[in-house]
């Protein structure tokens, strides 16, 4: 019935939701290695794959056992980043492209419109969550 299928939905939310986290993290790892390697060969060859693994791991695990509200500070001011280069970015393009007297671009103004409105609503969000919760 209805508990069963409201049980299965957030028990997929909950895998859906850990899955997002660890894809997170990850991620992060990632370009905090490359970072840390590019610093490394920049001070000294002598930091390991190793330790630069260890490094790359224990900064943000620290981090997050520390301040544990910070993971999700940090997921919001990548949205707000993300919001930038997904929506923005394009819309902009696609109006200088739409401007253009040589364009054959047919997107009406419309979709500019809804997609800036998309923007601002997460923007809004995203400031909503920060200063006033």
């Amino acid at each position: 019935g209805k508990n069963a299928s409201f049980k299965n939905f957030t028990s997929f939310t909950s895998v859906f939701g850990a899955l997002a986290i660890v894809t997170s993290y990850l991620g992060v790892g990632l370009g905090l290695q490359d970072y840390l390697e590019t610093l490394a060969n920049r001070v000294s060859r002598k930091l390991g794959t190793i330790r630069l693994f260890l490094l790359t791991i224990f900064i943000p695990l620290g981090f997050a056992v520390l301040y544990p509200q910070g993971f999700l500070k940090a997921l919001g001011f990548a949205a707000v980043m993300l919001c930038f280069l997904v929506i923005f970015l394009p819309v902009a393009l696609m109006y200088l492209q739409k401007q253009s007297p040589k364009s054959t671009y047919s997107a009406s103004y419309g979709i500019l419109v809804v997609l800036i409105l998309s923007g601002l609503i997460i923007l809004g969000a995203e400031i909503f969550n920060n200063y006033y919760s």
